[in-house]
């Protein structure tokens, strides 16, 4: 029996105002300097539910972005792999 394929690409944080995506920010580019990402991925937990426990998660929707599916400008994408973030904007082209 084949091992089931995970097909996630990284964690998708989604202000649900655009005109939260600053503080938001402010809030990942923190986390990021102290390594909580990559802390979680070391100890197996990031997860939506992990994330979902900070402050600034009831401004947002939290999920993992599956093959095919589309970003949005001003997505916050959390690598899974190395807990890098890099932020989403839409060129318009």
């Amino acid at each position: 029996m084949d091992a089931p394929v995970d097909d996630t690409y990284h964690l998708i944080i989604r202000t649900k105002n655009s005109d939260d995506l600053p503080d938001v920010e402010n809030y990942i580019r923190d986390l990021d300097r102290k390594g909580f990402f990559r802390d979680l991925i070391k100890q197996g937990k990031l997860t939506v539910e992990e994330v979902q426990k900070l402050p600034f998660a009831k401004m947002c929707e939290i999920f993992f972005r599956r093959e095919h599916q589309t970003l949005k400008s001003g997505d916050i994408r959390i690598f899974k792999n190395t807990g890098d973030y890099s932020i989403y904007f839409d060129s318009g082209e």
